[in-house]
């Protein structure tokens, strides 16, 4: 945990008042923030609006958390909100591990619209559930996946491709 502590102080710090993103279109957005943290964490990109990163999430890398009391989230959690928050699609933005089970703060962009990073407090009205970013198993799924197919049935030619496209993902 300390080491999730470390990470997410300097994100916070390098990134507040700018807007930040790992794509042209989730620059400025909340997912831009969400992205970012999870590029530095080592972690594959979670494609889609905020309120469908919940169900898109790779489970190999991400715990998913109800949203059910007692529940108050981890510093480097992703908190999803649902398109009932504000009408569209949703918002999300990562746990800074202040809080309680009345609300929680999370650094976020976008919220209001047009915003830059900033950290916020909110209350766990409309939210779908919450992330737990799964650190330093990025090398292990890998290796793991490579394994198998070391493992597994075939000539040596097609586990050497297999392996190749298990490493250009």
């Amino acid at each position: 945990m300390a080491v999730i502590n470390e990470e997410l102080d300097q994100f916070i710090e390098s990134n507040t008042d700018k807007r930040i993103g790992d794509t042209p279109e989730n620059t400025g957005q909340c997912v831009g923030v969400v992205e970012d943290w999870t590029d530095l964490l080592g972690l594959p990109h979670t494609w889609g609006n905020a309120d469908d990163l919940y169900a898109n999430a790779d489970p190999r890398y991400f715990q998913k958390l109800e949203n059910t009391p007692p529940f108050v989230p981890q510093a480097g959690d992703i908190a999803v909100f649902s398109s009932q928050f504000n009408g569209t699609v949703g918002h999300c933005g990562v746990c800074t591990g202040v809080g309680d089970e009345q609300s929680f703060e999370m650094f976020e962009q976008n919220d209001p619209i047009g915003s830059a990073c900033h950290k916020a407090n909110y209350k766990y009205d409309y939210i779908i559930g919450f992330l737990r970013p799964s650190i330093n198993t990025g090398d292990d799924v890998l290796l793991n996946d490579i394994q198998a197919v070391v493992n597994g049935s075939g000539d040596p030619q097609t586990k050497i491709q297999q392996i190749r496209q298990i490493l250009a993902q």
